[in-house]
């Protein structure tokens, strides 16, 4: 591999190292965030309302677990790429 070449995968390497850097730090938002749902029951709430707002947090919190496992496999794949011999100039 020549000079460029290897440079250009260098480079690549470092840029994906920090996609996947910055991936995990969106993901640790995401977890701070499920930590500050409501937990319980929605006994203050009664009627429409009542099953409004269990519906509207189940949602929310199937929201958050889907963007969690797709973040945690864009991070296992920025990495994997990487590593790969492209992302790592070998």
């Amino acid at each position: 591999m020549d000079g460029a070449t290897a440079l250009a995968a260098l480079e690549l390497r470092c840029a994906l190292e920090e996609q996947a850097w910055e991936l995990e730090r969106i993901h640790a938002r995401l977890t701070d965030a499920q930590l500050l749902l409501a937990s319980g029951t929605a006994d203050d709430w009664r009627g429409p309302a009542h099953l409004f707002y269990t519906w509207a947090l189940d949602a929310l919190r199937t929201d958050l677990n889907t963007a969690q496992e797709q973040l945690a496999t864009a991070v296992h794949e920025t990495r994997r790429a990487a590593g790969s011999p492209g992302g790592h100039g070998r």
